[in-house]
């Protein structure tokens, strides 16, 4: 790859990585797809330009291109990376506009869209392959373990249900002390405040037969 190609790919992939951010937001801001066009989006990318970032980014991506750019593809690999920038187009629509709207909503978004897939299927392409290909080069066998972790491996050999108990206890071990007493999913604590005749989102909108007495079907049926 040359050094001109691989400027240009950098600063169209920072292009196309703060694009999302700058969609995102002007999604939030017209009531139509169709009414984005590419003054609109130059426009609002300057009002919410962070300089600093995208020189960054793009100093990142150049380095990142230059080390990789004799990295030799696979058609399997390449195949992969250009699913997964579908992916990536497709789900940023779907997750910002649940439709496709954001890919083939206007002229400038399809633009916008298939800029995306090429730069992203580059840099996917590139980091599937190298990493691929480094991992094919390390052979495991001669890797040796640290001592703590061979003795733990030994340890879970031994006592495989309890190192799993210990260790899940372990993990989740912040996040039960974070929440003390307890953790409740939202139909559980309506349910609490139903019990104690408290004020619920459901009891505040609804006609109660009887305005002292929060208790509803809702749970009551479900109890049984």
């Amino acid at each position: 790859m040359k050094k001109t190609k691989i400027f240009i790919l950098s600063i169209l992939t920072t292009f196309c990585l703060y694009s999302e951010r700058i969609i995102r937001e002007m999604s939030l801001s017209y009531d139509n797809i169709k009414d984005f066009s590419i003054e609109d989006i130059s426009k609002f990318s300057y009002t919410n330009m962070d300089f600093l970032l995208i020189f960054a980014v793009t100093i990142a991506l150049i380095i990142f291109y230059t080390k990789l750019k004799d990295t030799k593809k696979y058609k399997a690999y390449n195949i992969l990376s250009f699913v997964f920038s579908l992916f990536l187009v497709f789900g940023f629509s779907y997750n910002v506009n649940k439709n496709y709207a954001l890919v083939f909503g206007n002229f400038p978004m399809f633009l916008i869209s298939s800029l995306k897939l090429y730069v992203y299927y580059e840099f996917l392409s590139f980091t599937i392959n190298y990493l691929t290909i480094r991992l094919k080069e390390i052979d495991f066998k001669k890797i040796k373990l640290p001592k703590f972790l061979t003795k733990f491996s030994n340890y879970y050999e031994l006592h495989p249900y309890k190192t799993t108990i210990i260790f899940l206890i372990l993990a989740w071990l912040p996040y039960i002390i974070s929440f003390y007493p307890g953790v409740l999913s939202p139909d559980p604590a309506v349910q609490i405040t139903a019990y104690y005749n408290m004020d619920n989102k459901y009891s505040d909108n609804i006609d109660l037969i009887d305005s002292n007495i929060k208790l509803i079907t809702q749970y009551s049926i479900h109890s049984y």
